[in-house]
C-alpha cells in the first residue's frame, strides 16, 4: 500500500501578495514648481520583506488667463524593497528603498507669425495660434518613500505617503492621502 500525505497550509516562506495602495490627492514640488500627482502600487511581501511595484505621474498647477503657457507634466515608475515596522495594534510605519525610471515633458507654446486675428471693438484683443514644442527628457533616479498609515479594519488602512525621486533631471518630493487594501486570506491577515 502507498500512503501519500498533502497538507495546505499557507507558507509564510513563499511571495505572496500583500497589498494595493492607491493615493488619488498627491501635491508635488520641485525647485521651481508644484502640481498635483495621483499614484498606484502593488506589494508583494516575503517573510517581512515587502517588495512593491510603483507608479506616480503628476502635473503642474498651471492657470493662465493670457492664452498658452509652458507645462511640465512627469511619470515615474519604480521598484521597491522596504519593510513594514508596527509601533501599536492600528499604528504601522513602511519604509521603502529603490530605482525608478522618470520621464519628464515640457511643453513650450510658440506663436506662430502672421497668424494674429484681431477681435475688434471696445475691449480688442489679438489671438493667436501656437506650435507646441515638446521637450522629453527620460532617466534613473533614485526613490525613498515612507509611509505612516492608520488601520481602520483587517484589510483597510488609511494615512499619508512621502515621497521623493532623486534623479539628474529633477528631484521630485511629494506628499499625499494613502489609502491601502491588504490583500490575501484572511487567516493571513493580521490585526
Amino acid at each position: 500500500m502507498l500512503s501519500f500525505y498533502s497538507y495546505s497550509q499557507e507558507t509564510k516562506n513563499k511571495l505572496q501578495f500583500n497589498s494595493i495602495d492607491i493615493s488619488p490627492i498627491n501635491i508635488y514640488f520641485d525647485n521651481s514648481n508644484s502640481g498635483i500627482a495621483v499614484s498606484i502600487a502593488l506589494s508583494l511581501k516575503k517573510n517581512k520583506h515587502i517588495y512593491k511595484a510603483f507608479a506616480l505621474s503628476g502635473s503642474e498647477f498651471n492657470i493662465s488667463v493670457l492664452g498658452p503657457s509652458t507645462t511640465k507634466v512627469f511619470r515615474e515608475f519604480d521598484i521597491f524593497y522596504g519593510k513594514e515596522f508596527k509601533d501599536k495594534k492600528w499604528l504601522y510605519l513602511d519604509v521603502f528603498g529603490g530605482l525608478g525610471y522618470f520621464s519628464q515633458t515640457i511643453t513650450t507654446p510658440e506663436i506662430i507669425p502672421g497668424s494674429g486675428t484681431s477681435s475688434g471693438g471696445f475691449l480688442s484683443f489679438t489671438s493667436y495660434d501656437y506650435n507646441y514644442i515638446k521637450d522629453k527628457n527620460n532617466t534613473i533616479g533614485l526613490v525613498l518613500q515612507s509611509n505612516i498609515r492608520f488601520k481602520t479594519g483587517k484589510r483597510f488602512s488609511l494615512g499619508f505617503q512621502f515621497h521623493t525621486n532623486i534623479n539628474s533631471i529633477n528631484t521630485i518630493y511629494s506628499i499625499g492621502i494613502l489609502l491601502q487594501w491588504k490583500l490575501g486570506s484572511k487567516s493571513r491577515l493580521e490585526y
